[in-house]
C-alpha cells in the first residue's frame, strides 16, 4: 500500500520556507504554518514564525521550545537583507534537525510498512482462517513452511508490485520498493527507487516521497502522487487489489491445466471431526471419523450443505434430547445427545467439529478453452466464498471473531496444505489472494478501500479535499487498529500453536 501520508497536503513548515525564499515575511502565512508536533504538546514543531524547532525540544524542554518558537526573531535595522539571510539559514538548520527527528519518530515509509502488515494481518485472518483451519496447527517440515512462505510472499509481493507499476508507468514519483518488513535482507538502489526484500514476508510497501523531508522533489511537483489527478491516484491505489485478483485467476487458470480442478463427490451424512474433551459429544463417546448420517429428525443428505443443515439442527436445540445415527466400522450406532446451550448467546454446542464427507476428484481441461472455463468457475466459486465468509463475520461477529487467524495460523494452514496435498496449494494461493484483495477494498481507514473514501468524498467536493488534519487522523486511527488487530492475532495463533492457550486458561 502507498505510504500513510501519500495523499496529505504539503506540510507546513514546507510551504512557510517555500514562500520566505519568493520574498514573503511568514508572518503572513498563518494558515499554512499549523503545528505539527505530536498531540502530547500545544504547539508543534513549526512555529508562527516559520522556524521548525526539533522534535527532540518538545520532549526534552518543552518550556524553552515553547518560548523559542513565541518569541519574533528580530531583523537588524542596519542591514535588512543580511539579517534576513541569517535568519534564514538559522531556521534552515533548525528545520532539518526537526525534519531529522521527525523521520525518526515516524517516518512514511515505516509507517507504510507497518501499515501493510497491518492490512495483510486483518485481510488473511478475517475470512481464511475460520474457513480452513481444522483441528489445530502443526508446522513440522521445513519445505512445506516454505511453500507457505513463498505463497504469502507472493501474495504481497504482486500487491506491492500493483501498486508500483499503475505508479511509475503514470511517471509518479516513487523513492522505495520493499517486500516484507524488518530486516533488509538484500538492497538494491536503482535511478530512483531503492528496491528491498526484507525478513517477513507478512507486509510490504511502496513509498512515495510527498511528505519526506528530504525529498528533492518541490512541494509543488506535478509528479508527486498527491499533485496528480483523481484519476491517476484511483488507479494507483486499486491497482494491488486488481493485481492480487488477476493472480488468484492466474492460479486458478494454472491449476485447471496442471493438476486438476477438485470436483467433491458428496455422500450422505457429513464426517467428524475433531472432538473436544469435556464436552457433550466427548461424554456421549462419539469419535473422529464417525459419519453422523441423522440428527434427530434430519436426515444428512449428499449435499454442499450438510455441514450448515446439521449445524443449524443443533443450535436450534438447546437443552432438548436429540438421537444422533452415526457410521462407524461399517456398523451404525445410535447416541442420544443433549446440546448444551452456549453461555455466549443460548445456542446448541456438542463441541464437535464436521466436514462434508465427500470424495475428491480432480478435472483438467482438455483444451485452452475448456480450461478457462474450469479456472473461471472455480475462481467464481472461491470468489464467493470469501464474499460469504466475510457477510457472516460481519453479520455474526460475536461467534465468527473466534475463528478469526493471524499470519501465524495462515502459514500453519498453507503447511499443512502442502504437506498433505501439494495441488491444494494452488487453492490455497487463489484463496488468500482473493480473500485479500476484496478485505483491501473495504472502505477502512488505513486499507486501499478507506483511501478511495477520501478520493470519492474529494470528486463530491469538487476536487475540494478534506482538511488534512481530520484525514490524518482517521487514517492514523485504522492504523493503530490494524496493529493492535494483528498483535492479538499473532499472540494468540502463538499460543494456540505451542500448546501455551491451554496452560493459561
Amino acid at each position: 500500500m502507498p505510504a500513510a501520508a501519500a495523499l496529505a497536503a504539503p506540510a507546513a513548515c514546507s510551504s512557510g520556507r517555500l514562500a520566505w525564499r519568493q520574498g514573503l515575511r511568514p508572518a503572513a502565512l498563518p494558515a499554512l504554518l499549523r503545528p505539527l508536533a505530536p498531540a502530547r504538546h500545544p504547539r508543534g514543531p513549526c512555529s508562527r514564525n516559520g522556524q521548525r524547532v526539533a522534535a527532540a525540544l518538545w520532549d526534552q524542554q518543552p518550556a524553552a521550545a515553547a518560548e523559542r518558537a513565541e518569541a519574533p526573531v528580530p531583523l537588524a535595522a542596519a542591514d535588512p537583507p543580511a539579517a534576513e539571510a541569517a535568519q534564514l539559514v538559522a531556521a534552515e538548520v533548525v528545520q532539518d534537525a526537526a525534519a531529522e527527528q521527525h523521520e525518526r519518530w515516524m517516518p512514511a515509509s515505516w509507517l507504510s510498512g507497518w501499515k501493510g502488515m497491518g492490512s495483510m494481518l486483518l485481510s488473511l485472518g478475517a475470512v481464511t482462517g475460520g474457513g480452513l483451519l481444522g483441528s489445530g496447527f502443526d508446522l513440522k517440515g521445513p519445505e512445506s513452511v516454505l511453500q507457505a512462505v513463498g505463497v504469502l510472499g507472493l501474495t504481497v509481493g504482486i500487491h506491492e508490485l500493483g501498486h508500483f507499476l499503475a505508479a511509475v508507468t503514470r511517471g509518479i514519483h516513487v523513492t522505495k520498493f520493499s517486500i516484507g518488513f524488518g530486516p533488509t535482507l538484500l538492497k538494491w538502489q536503482g535511478k530512483e527507487v531503492e528496491y528491498s526484500l526484507r525478513l517477513l514476508p507478512l507486509g510490504g510497501f511502496v513509498a512515495f516521497p510527498d511528505d519526506d523531508p528530504e525529498s528533492p522533489y518541490p512541494a509543488d511537483d506535478p509528479n508527486l502522487l498527491r499533485n496528480r489527478p483523481i484519476g491517476d491516484r484511483t488507479a494507483v491505489i486499486t491497482a494491488g487489489v486488481l493485481a492480487n485478483m488477476v493472480l488468484a485467476f492466474a492460479i486458478c487458470v494454472t491449476q485447471a491445466s496442471t493438476v486438476g480442478i477438485p470436483e467433491p463427490i458428496y455422500r450422505p451424512g457429513v464426517r467428524l471431526g475433531e472432538i473436544k474433551a469435556a464436552t457433550v459429544a466427548a461424554q456421549a463417546g462419539l469419535q473422529q471419523g464417525d459419519v453422523l448420517l441423522r440428527v434427530g429428525d434430519l436426515e444428512v443428505a449428499p449435499s454442499p450443505a450438510s455441514v450448515q443443515d446439521v449445524v443449524a439442527k443443533i443450535r436450534d436445540n438447546p437443552g432438548r434430547e436429540l438421537q444422533l445415527t452415526v457410521q462407524r466400522a461399517g456398523e451404525q450406532l445410535v447416541f442420544p445427545i443433549t446440546p448444551a446451550p452456549s453461555p455466549k448467546d443460548g445456542t446448541g454446542r456438542i463441541g464437535i467439529q464436521l466436514a462434508s464427507n465427500a470424495e475428491i476428484l480432480r478435472k483438467t481441461g482438455s483444451n485452452p478453452v475448456d480450461t478457462v472455463v474450469l479456472a473461471t468457475q472455480e475462481y467464481a466459486k472461491l470468489t464467493g466464498t470469501v464474499l460469504k465468509g466475510l457477510y457472516q463475520f460481519i453479520t455474526n461477529f460475536s461467534e465468527t471473531v473466534e475463528n478469526v487467524s493471524g499470519p501465524v495460523a495462515i502459514l500453519a494452514v498453507g503447511a499443512e496444505v502442502a504437506r498433505s496435498n501439494a495441488a491444494g496449494l494452488y487453492q490455497f494461493a487463489a484463496l488468500v489472494n482473493i480473500n485479500l484483495a476484496i478485505v483491501n477494498i473495504l472502505p477502512l481507514p488505513a486499507l486501499d478501500g478507506g483511501y478511495l473514501v477520501f478520493i470519492a468524498l474529494e470528486a463530491l467536493r469538487g476536487g475540494k479535499r478534506l482538511d488534512e488534519g481530520v484525514e490524518r487522523a482517521v487514517q492514523a486511527g485504522g492504523f493503530l487498529l490494524l496493529m493492535t488487530a494483528g498483535v492479538s492475532l499473532i499472540v494468540k495463533d502463538t499460543l494456540n500453536l505451542t500448546g501455551l492457550g491451554s496452560m493459561l486458561q
